[in-house]
């Protein structure tokens, strides 16, 4: 356990977040219950495989400075599509979202019910 640990916050710290970032995002939605935050989709691949991808992709291949680390923040209630789509849009216009995204950080949101599809690594523990 104590190994896994370890591998853990090496693998945060070879520049995929910033542990700060977690505290951050968890002030910022405070009045909003959070089950789990995950970083997702490209921003779980190495910078090798990030740069393959977007080679396969695009013409034009962008450096880990250009590229913004996508964060999935699951709230703790299941809120209706009509509900989910106000605090989407709230958020989206907010301050401490255009804050995060000049720091590179791409942060979602999304209701207890919605699954991440894409590859994720669980930056926080869930809350039972």
């Amino acid at each position: 356990m104590k190994l896994l640990l370890e591998n853990w916050r090496k693998y945060l710290n070879e520049e995929k977040v910033d542990p700060e970032i977690i505290n951050l995002i968890k002030k910022y939605i405070k009045p909003l219950p959070i089950r789990a935050i995950y970083l997702f989709g490209s921003s779980t691949l190495s910078p090798e495989e990030q740069e393959e991808q977007d080679t396969e992709k695009y013409m034009h291949v962008q450096s880990p400075e250009e590229r913004d680390k996508d964060i999935w923040v699951q709230l703790d209630i299941e809120y209706n599509p009509d509900l989910m789509d106000e605090i989407h849009a709230h958020w989206e216009n907010s301050d401490e979202f255009q804050e995060l995204q000049e720091m590179g950080y791409d942060v979602r949101l999304a209701a207890k019910d919605e699954a991440v599809h894409e590859p994720n690594i669980l930056l926080t523990g869930e809350v039972l």
